[in-house]
């Protein structure tokens, strides 16, 4: 008999022996007094993390002469008919609600971590206990309506089809408090607005201010729903709009800059003209396009011998490295004639192999991107003058140069000799540094005055020093201004009469009309608008934005990217709830000093964390 080697995995295994027997226990049925009638046994899985753990559990046995019942005594760390310890299911459970672990994973990490591995059903189970033992509507909302601030930020989020309400009180002592939600199954609607504002104002919330985005959703609604509140549109989102309206014209201004006329496509295909670019024989333009003729007639030359000597157009496209449809195109033309004259340096250029031609041509440019570099030329404006990607640039400086001359002639130094840039601009490297400083800083420019380094100060002073800079300037103070409607040079608040006046004279100003793109945004810009944005001014505690409510919409992304794809609408609403829930909890238990931690370096704020 032939003998066949096993292995046998072996793991170190702890076994805890544990007694909880009690003397008179409290009958499961009638609660009436029943005294231990034997012992039973039982088996459990613990945590550790060292080994596996087995708890031998003896439990007492209890008989109840009232009912005629026996029952075990349930010891507080394990559950009715379970094989896992009540802390594997709190770990379970504090991975996936507190971690924000995918319930996918958590398995895995108790193995590695704790020597315990349950099923992923069997942690989805843990999960709905837990969240059902929450309730937000009993637990959670009225706690927040007594210690509501009387400010509420509303707003919608979108997952797929999926959409969410959100309402959340952004002054509250805490932070940003969640206030009340509700999943929609499609798109937003006003109905369905007017339904989730009526069910907070059923829960007892009564806002002095309303804070929310652009969206017609809202007005009709809130002044339905709770006409004496305030409706205030986020001042962030509009001046978003303002931002982006104003990046418009720095682009647009950016665009005006004169080019500098280079010459045509350097590639060696393409389409060819029927006529040079210029009668100037020396012009590189017009000495390349008598290259390019007399390459083509050589390789058409070439195709047509070829074809007389019988071979197919596919043997032919083999040969010569063109396509097919080339080689058809070709073999159906006559083999056009030479030119009447040509320039003296195309002779001997004209003279090399085709090989070599792509060869010289491929060096002049590359030593034409190592001087303009040499010149302090950016990747950009090399790539715009040599015809290249700004990638190719790249990788050519990173090659040594080719041995020739330090400045070869370009198609675009000529150019720059014969033809300076239109006034008032001195020269065409002028204007390139404008041009690169403005797409480099364009930034800058929407920043407020008081957030800006020294430094990006003196970047924005030598942009507007330039010949565009009047333009500059127009655009810079039309959002400064809009910037100083609202609050003065300290950063405190204006007064609404104060506020008013200026925003008439910002949207009136006859400057700013000379741009269409800033005459359009004042045209939007009416007194109902400011009336709208300005609510905020009428009380010193009031939010100007619904930064509150945009916070706990990035929240629950996070909270679901690692569920995206798995969630239902339960599980979602639980993980709102438990969250909601724990939130409380912590605000309302203060968190226990930690012993033996040393509070050197720390600041009074990082206790909590």
């Amino acid at each position: 008999m032939l003998e066949t080697a096993t292995s046998i995995n072996q793991t170190l295994c702890g076994v805890v022996v544990l007694n909880y027997s009690l003397p008179v226990n409290r009958c499961d049925r009638c609660q009436g007094a029943a005294l231990p009638f034997t012992t039973a046994t039982r088996t459990a899985i613990d945590l550790h993390l060292d080994h596996p753990v087995l708890l031998s559990l003896t439990v007492s046995v209890h008989y109840c002469p009232t009912c005629h019942h026996y029952f075990r005594t349930q010891p507080p760390f394990l559950r009715r008919n379970a094989i896992y310890s009540q802390a594997v299911v709190r770990k379970a459970v504090q991975s996936v609600y507190e971690d924000g672990m995918a319930l996918r994973r958590v398995a895995t990490r108790l193995a590695r971590d704790f020597w315990v591995q349950p099923s992923e059903g069997m942690i989805r189970a843990w999960c709905r206990t837990y969240a059902a033992g929450f309730d937000f509507a009993a637990d959670y909302q009225p706690w927040v309506v007594s210690e509501f601030s009387g400010i509420l930020c509303v707003d919608e989020l979108y997952q797929d089809r999926l959409a969410l309400l959100l309402a959340v009180d952004p002054a509250a002592a805490d932070g940003d408090r969640l206030v009340g939600y509700q999943l929609v199954h499609g798109s937003i609607d006003a109905p369905t607005v007017e339904r989730f504002l009526t069910r907070l104002k059923a829960s007892g919330i009564e806002p002095d201010e309303v804070i929310t985005d652009g969206s017609q959703l809202y007005p009709a609604v809130l002044a339905q729903v709770w006409p004496q509140a305030a409706h205030q549109l986020c001042l962030f989102h509009e001046t978003r709009r303002v931002t982006k309206v104003v990046m418009q014209v720095i682009q647009g201004i950016r665009k005006t800059l004169p080019q500098l006329q280079s010459a045509a496509a350097r590639g060696l295909g393409g389409p060819l003209r029927n006529q040079p670019p210029s009668d100037n024989p020396t012009d590189p333009a017009t000495q390349r396009w008598y290259w390019r003729q007399d390459q083509r007639r050589t390789e058409m030359a070439h195709v047509h011998a070829l074809a007389q000597q019988g071979l197919s157009q596919r043997a032919i496209a083999r040969q010569t490295g063109h396509h097919r449809q080339t080689i058809r195109h070709w073999l159906q033309q006559p083999i056009p004639d030479g030119p009447a004259t040509t320039p003296v340096e195309l002779a001997a250029h004209a003279a090399l192999p085709l090989s070599r031609q792509r060869q010289v041509v491929k060096a002049q440019r590359l030593q034409q991107v190592h001087h303009l570099a040499q010149q302090g030329y950016s990747y950009s404006a090399i790539a715009r003058q040599v015809g290249l990607h700004r990638l190719t640039v790249k990788q050519w400086l990173q090659q040594p140069p080719p041995p020739g001359e330090s400045a070869p002639s370009t198609a675009s130094e000529p150019n720059a000799e014969s033809l300076p840039p239109p006034a008032p601009w001195s020269s065409w490297e002028e204007v390139r540094k404008v041009r690169e400083a403005l797409q480099e800083h364009r930034f800058l420019f929407l920043r407020r005055p008081d957030h800006l380094q020294p430094e990006e100060q003196a970047q924005i002073a030598a942009l507007l020093a330039t010949p565009v800079g009047p333009a500059l300037q127009v655009a810079r103070t039309f959002l400064v201004e809009w910037y100083q409607l609202w609050h003065d040079e300290m950063g405190q608040r204006r007064s609404l009469a104060e506020a008013q006046a200026r925003f008439e004279a910002w949207r009136t100003s006859p400057t700013y009309q000379t741009i269409p793109q800033l005459r359009r945004l004042q045209a939007q810009m009416t007194p109902t608008k400011f009336e709208r944005l300005s609510q905020f001014l009428r009380h010193p505690a009031w939010e100007a934005t619904n930064n509150g409510v945009e916070r706990a919409g990035r929240t629950f992304r996070h909270r679901q990217a690692p569920h995206f794809n798995l969630r239902s609408a339960t599980a979602i609403e639980n993980a709102i709830t438990v969250a909601a829930c724990q939130h409380k909890a912590a605000v309302l238990v203060p968190t226990p000093s930690r012993a033996n931690r040393s509070m050197r370096g720390r600041k009074p704020g990082d206790e909590a964390g």
